[in-house]
């Protein structure tokens, strides 16, 4: 039976919809992802162990390496799970038409991205931070990349 144009234009518009709840499952779990291999990246002592959200509201802050305050710690929670919606939604409006095995391809490139956008940042605002660790949070933000991407599009298989 031929379809009519109607039913064309719903499974079309329908297709390239981002799904928002895939978006929000992903973000939220990537960002944890993110947070532990963090932790685990500071335990070894190349990073902060709170993370780079915790990082750059110090450095804002300008109160240095003095341990982080109870406040200082939840807003930089709110700030890293913000940033990892914000971009999981990106990466999802990104690849949510693409083949799983493209889209985890791209959430690595996409992780890659950020980082150098970060690196970037950090060079702005602190310029004598230089590039310390790289390696390793490299590893950890194309690792996040490719979660986000991942959880997104079993998110999106699911619904």
């Amino acid at each position: 039976m031929a379809r009519t144009s109607s039913q064309t234009s719903t499974h079309v518009s329908n297709a390239s919809r981002i799904n928002g709840r895939a978006v929000l499952e992903a973000g939220l779990i990537a960002g944890v992802v993110f947070l532990v291999l963090e932790f685990i990246t500071g335990i070894v002592g190349a990073a902060t162990s709170l993370g780079p959200a915790t990082f750059t509201l110090q450095t804002a802050l300008n109160v240095g390496a003095a341990p982080p305050s109870a406040g200082l710690v939840t807003a930089a929670m709110f700030l890293h799970f913000t940033l990892s919606l914000l971009t999981t939604f990106v990466l999802g409006f990104i690849i949510h038409r693409w083949a799983r095995h493209y889209a985890i391809v791209a959430g690595l490139l996409y992780g890659a991205f950020l980082y150098s956008g970060n690196v970037v940042l950090f060079i702005v605002i602190e310029p004598e931070l230089g590039l310390v660790n790289d390696t390793l949070m490299l590893v950890n933000y194309a690792i996040y990349g490719t979660a986000a991407a991942w959880l997104y599009k079993r998110r999106q298989a699911a619904s």
